[in-house]
């Protein structure tokens, strides 16, 4: 997503925080609901679709645990081990290690929670 869509995002949702964590630390959309600690005191259950700002060990913990995923995607990635899919056209693709590639969202999502891309 660009920028701009994210502060649409933020503007016509409230962002939920977690404790402690900085403007600068990023935005997550809630896929699967957990509990957080946004005040001092018992945690706090989030709701799917929600939209968490996340400090950067929790947002790899809650990524990777398939329960949120980045509001902000790059278009193209950095691939880490190779990989072979089926294009749009039904051919195979395949992509060696360090070739930059361009994934839409599923895709992307999929690659990187296997560490198979990393955002260029």
């Amino acid at each position: 997503m660009v920028k701009e869509e994210v502060r649409k995002v933020a503007n016509e949702q409230k962002i939920i925080e977690e404790l402690v964590c900085s403007p600068d630390d990023s935005l997550h959309k809630v896929i699967r609901s957990f509990y957080l600690q946004v005040v001092a005191g018992p945690l706090t259950p989030v709701p799917v679709g929600s939209i968490v700002r996340l400090k950067p060990e929790t947002s790899l913990e809650t990524f990777y645990g398939g329960k949120t995923e980045p509001v902000e995607l790059p278009s193209t990635f950095k691939v880490l081990r190779p990989i072979q899919m089926v294009g749009e056209d039904g051919n195979w693709v395949k992509a060696s290690e360090g070739d930059l590639v361009k994934l839409d969202k599923t895709e992307a999502l999929e690659f990187l929670r296997k560490g198979m891309v990393k955002g260029e």
